[in-house]
């Protein structure tokens, strides 16, 4: 996986009434850069990775130039599933 981004969460509220005080979370963008295009967000299998397009992409059939994903039209985000502790 290449350039992967991070984003600190703080004090983010869990729907089972919890709350983890920082919570960090990696993603790939893919296509156009954040807030210069409509954003289409992937969210993959726990068996898959953030890489969906280029090279070893495992969705190239439809995100890339010219796909029904159109990278030359939409920013890709592809979260990397995060592993954490409910507690």
């Amino acid at each position: 996986m290449e350039n992967i981004e991070k984003i600190d969460l703080f004090n983010f509220d869990l729907e089972l009434g919890k709350q983890k005080l920082h919570l960090s979370l990696l993603y790939q963008v893919f296509g156009q850069p954040i807030g210069q295009a409509p954003i289409v967000v992937v969210n993959h299998s726990l068996t898959g990775n953030s890489n969906v397009s280029g090279p070893n992409g495992w969705w190239n059939g439809i995100v890339g130039e010219n796909k029904p994903i159109d990278t030359n039209y939409f920013t890709v985000i592809v979260f990397v599933l995060p592993t954490f502790s409910v507690s």
